[in-house]
């Protein structure tokens, strides 16, 4: 987790001033505060909730990595919009 985290980091800052729009700059940014916050490597190392841990990792890995194609490639609506539906908490970075 720790590898990939710090992969994601790295190509957020590379990429993250040829974003044509805020909205995805804001949602790219939230799915690596997601996956680099909470507890996810702490449940997995402890076994305390290892799954779950796993899971919610590789959901927000997805994500950042799926967000991060739509800036190479164009923006999907249908898959930028179910994305910018789940799991926001933080709201106050939309733009």
């Amino acid at each position: 987790m720790w590898n990939e985290i710090a992969t994601m980091s790295s190509a957020f800052y590379e990429i993250k001033s040829k974003i044509p729009s805020p909205r995805l700059l804001s949602q790219l940014e939230r799915e690596l505060l997601l996956a680099q916050s909470s507890d996810w490597e702490f449940l997995v190392t402890t076994r305390q909730a290892r799954a779950y841990g796993e899971d919610r990792f590789r959901i927000h890995m997805k994500a950042f990595w799926d967000l991060y194609q739509m800036i190479e490639n164009g923006i999907n609506p249908d898959i930028f919009a179910l994305l910018s539906d789940v799991d926001n908490p933080f709201s106050f970075l939309e733009v």
